[in-house]
């Protein structure tokens, strides 16, 4: 069955996209909330493009949709660390010919023009792609330990019954407002999440957060010290 990875926002949860799920047989997989890391590459390229179209926007933000396709085509050409490659190449197995290349006479290079262009252009991009593909698999492999290491810590650190604190930044509305609510509880741990819920709320829905929210509240602590 195929699956798919989306956040947790309406348009990913209303009825309409999951009627469209279930008719093709596709399997949904929901990240954890407030944890982007679980769906890194489109939640970086979206990073990205909304860092460069800010730069070039009016004062109101009013006007992005006219330099988006600006900035999609500088975004296109540009080389990928974890590929060695532009998007661009990797679709069409070329750079771009640029309308000042042509004006001033510098077109494709000789050795891609044979007498085949569509058999040439393939080759060409099946080159990049295995390029592409063999510098991501060691791009994901640095990667994966470098993340291994931050954070082996800090799975092994929290228990059942440990009491916590919540990483909770959009409940802010002053910079200089505290950046942890709770405490909470831990009622049960599933690979890197944990279930919590509200010491003061016995009642309440557990949340399902990462354990990259969490940090340890200390029992010497009273509960009346915090206030979110």
């Amino acid at each position: 069955m195929a699956k798919i990875l989306t956040d947790c926002g309406t348009e990913f949860t209303g009825a309409p996209f999951q009627s469209l799920l279930k008719n093709y047989s596709i399997e949904h997989l929901k990240t954890t909330p407030h944890h982007p890391r679980g769906n890194g590459l489109p939640e970086r390229t979206v990073l990205t493009i909304n860092t460069m179209l800010a730069k070039i926007v009016n004062r109101y933000a009013s006007d992005w949709d006219v330099h988006l396709p600006k900035i999609a085509w500088a975004y296109n050409r540009t080389v990928q660390p974890s590929t060695g490659v532009s998007p661009y190449q990797l679709m069409f197995g070329r750079e771009p010919n640029m309308a000042s290349s042509t004006a001033i006479g510098k077109l494709a290079p000789e050795k891609f023009q044979l007498d085949n262009d569509y058999l040439s252009d393939s080759l060409v991009q099946q080159f990049y792609l295995d390029h592409a593909k063999r510098a991501n698999e060691h791009a994901k492999i640095r990667q994966k330990h470098s993340f291994d290491q931050q954070h082996h810590v800090k799975l092994n650190r929290f228990s059942i019954g440990d009491r916590v604190l919540l990483y909770s930044p959009s409940t802010h509305t002053h910079k200089l407002d505290a950046m942890f609510t709770g405490p909470y509880v831990i009622l049960d741990i599933r690979e890197t999440n944990a279930y919590i819920r509200r010491v003061d709320q016995a009642d309440a829905r557990p949340q399902r957060v990462h354990f990259d929210r969490l940090s340890a509240c200390y029992p010497e602590l009273p509960n009346s010290y915090f206030s979110g």
